[in-house]
């Protein structure tokens, strides 16, 4: 199955140079354009993108001309991408330069100004169901029941999305076996660490076997991991 994975990064300013310097090197052949908004006239982004294999051949994103207004606060001013199957790709920026909000359109939780996109094959304005039911989302804050188990969690998660009965706990346990929580899948979620909280919220997002995985607010240390 054709699948890619977005990712949302926060840097502060204090990180800059350090970031910039690692984009100047480990991501050199994988930077496509830098992006801003109106935010000041100085607030900037960048996008990364690292092939997980050979022969990309399917669009599974594509944003065309899209712009996000509030009043006269322009967000979003004429994003063009395409985000191809096998492929990790990233949104780079600090604190206002809009990848929430970018992120937030392709998933259909709020509306473009101006511009479309598509996800999967389906456009975000036209077919919003068709784009939900495509793609997962590990969220920037805990989005999980503290009172409920995780087991309980990602059951309710599977209902949501209509897995089918007869393959629900086989892909709970592949999910639970893929972050390490099949030992503690019975305990509340209230008693998982943060390291635990924030596991069981990727394997929620795994669970339905999405298309495209939108990964939000992940830190400077996934980069510098991935960068090694």
């Amino acid at each position: 199955m054709a699948a890619c994975l977005f990712i949302h990064i926060v840097y502060t300013i204090r990180h800059k140079p350090l970031l910039e310097s690692l984009l100047d090197t480990t991501y050199r052949d994988y930077i496509t354009s830098g992006y801003t908004n109106n935010r000041g006239g100085n607030t900037r982004g960048y996008i990364s993108r690292v092939r997980i294999s050979n022969g990309l051949e399917h669009i599974l994103i594509t944003i065309k001309n899209l712009f996000k207004q509030y009043d006269n606060l322009t967000v979003l001013n004429d994003i063009n991408i395409e985000v191809f199957d096998n492929e990790v790709f990233g949104l780079l920026g600090p604190n206002g330069a809009g990848k929430t909000t970018l992120i937030h359109i392709l998933a259909t939780l709020i509306k473009p100004t101006a511009g479309t996109a598509t996800v999967n094959g389906y456009d975000i304005i036209k077919n919003p169901s068709e784009v939900r039911s495509s793609i997962g989302i590990v969220f920037q804050a805990p989005s999980s029941d503290d009172m409920l188990t995780g087991y309980e969690n990602l059951k309710l998660h599977s209902l949501l999305y209509a897995v089918p009965k007869e393959l629900l706990e086989k892909r709970i346990s592949e999910v639970l076996e893929l972050v390490g929580l099949t030992n503690r899948k019975d305990d509340q979620v209230k008693k998982y660490s943060g390291g635990m909280r924030r596991r069981l919220e990727i394997a929620r997002g795994l669970l339905h076997k999405p298309t495209v995985i939108f990964w939000m607010n992940q830190h400077l240390a996934l980069i510098l991991v991935a960068g090694k």
